[in-house]
C-alpha cells in the first residue's frame, strides 16, 4: 500500500464581537453612541451603523439626531481585515420634548397678570417650569400671577423641561395698558335775574 501526506497550514480567525453603548436623549439633540466591539483576530476596519429610522453611518463612533420620540432598533455590524463579521442590536429609545405653549391676556396696570401653561408632551412627565416675564423678573410656578409696575409691551419666555431633561421654550408679547387719567372741572355759573 502507498501513501502520501501533506500538511498545509490552515489559518482559523477569531470572529469579533459586536458590542456598543449610547447616551440616551431627546428629539432633536445629538445621541452619541460608542463601539465597543472586541477585536477577535485582527483588527476592525469597518464599522456599518443602522439607526432604525433609515439613516446610516460608517464612522466609529457616531451620534445621530433622531427627529421623532420612541423606540428604535440601533445595529451595528463590524468587520476585520480578515473579513469576519459580527452585528449586534439595540434598543434605542429617544425621549419626546415639551410641545410649550401658553396664555396670557393682556391687562392693564395695577391688574395682575395671570399666566397659564398649555403644555403637552407625548410621554413622561413635566418636571421645570421658567418665566421670564421680561421687566427682571421671574417665576418657577407652573401657573404664575405677575404685577407689572409700569405699562408697556413685554416679551415673555416660558422654558418648560420634562422628566428626562427634554426642553423647549417659547416666547410671546403681552401688553400692559395704561391707567386713564379721569379729569373733570366743575364750572358753576348762577344767573340772577
Amino acid at each position: 500500500t502507498c501513501t502520501n501526506s501533506d500538511t498545509i497550514p490552515v489559518e482559523v480567525y477569531c470572529q469579533p464581537i459586536a458590542n456598543f453603548t449610547y447616551t440616551p436623549g431627546c428629539v432633536d439633540s445629538l445621541i452619541t453612541f460608542q463601539n465597543s466591539a472586541i477585536n477577535g483576530t485582527g483588527i476592525i476596519t469597518q464599522f456599518d451603523w443602522n439607526f432604525g429610522d433609515g439613516v446610516t453611518d460608517t464612522v466609529q463612533n457616531p451620534s445621530h439626531n433622531y427627529l421623532t420620540d420612541g423606540s428604535y432598533t440601533a445595529t451595528l455590524m463590524v468587520t476585520t481585515d480578515s473579513g469576519c463579521t459580527d452585528t449586534t442590536s439595540r434598543t434605542v429609545i429617544v425621549y419626546p420634548v415639551p410641545n410649550v405653549d401658553f396664555s396670557v391676556a393682556n391687562v392693564c396696570l395695577y391688574d395682575s397678570a395671570h399666566f397659564f401653561d398649555n403644555t403637552q408632551i407625548n410621554s413622561g412627565n413635566l418636571a421645570l417650569w421658567y418665566w421670564d416675564f421680561g421687566d427682571g423678573n421671574s417665576s418657577t410656578m407652573q401657573n404664575p400671577a405677575h404685577l407689572y409696575g409700569s405699562s408697556g409691551t413685554y416679551n415673555i419666555t416660558l422654558i418648560v423641561v420634562s422628566d428626562k431633561s427634554c426642553v423647549d421654550t417659547l416666547s410671546k408679547s403681552l401688553v400692559i395698558h395704561p391707567v386713564p387719567i379721569a379729569e373733570f372741572s366743575k364750572q358753576n355759573q348762577f344767573t340772577r335775574k
